[in-house]
């Protein structure tokens, strides 16, 4: 079964700490950050229904560090 829209919108909407599929809090991001070009990404992992899905990350800021 596919995501739906609505699954996606309700997975954003709680920052990706909620399973779009089952709503548990029980997940596990699966291995490394992956990259190309544009996207960074990371398979994601829900402990309670056993669904996957990546998550996909994008540059959105960056701020001087202070030494």
């Amino acid at each position: 079964m596919s995501l739906t829209q609505e699954q996606i919108d309700y997975y954003l909407e709680h920052q990706g700490i909620r399973c779009p599929w089952c709503q548990s809090d029980d997940l596990d991001a699966a291995g490394e950050l992956d990259q190309d070009a544009i996207d960074c990404y990371q398979n994601v992992r829900c402990g309670n229904c056993g669904k996957e899905w990546s998550d996909h990350y994008k540059l959105v800021d960056i701020s001087e560090v202070e030494e």
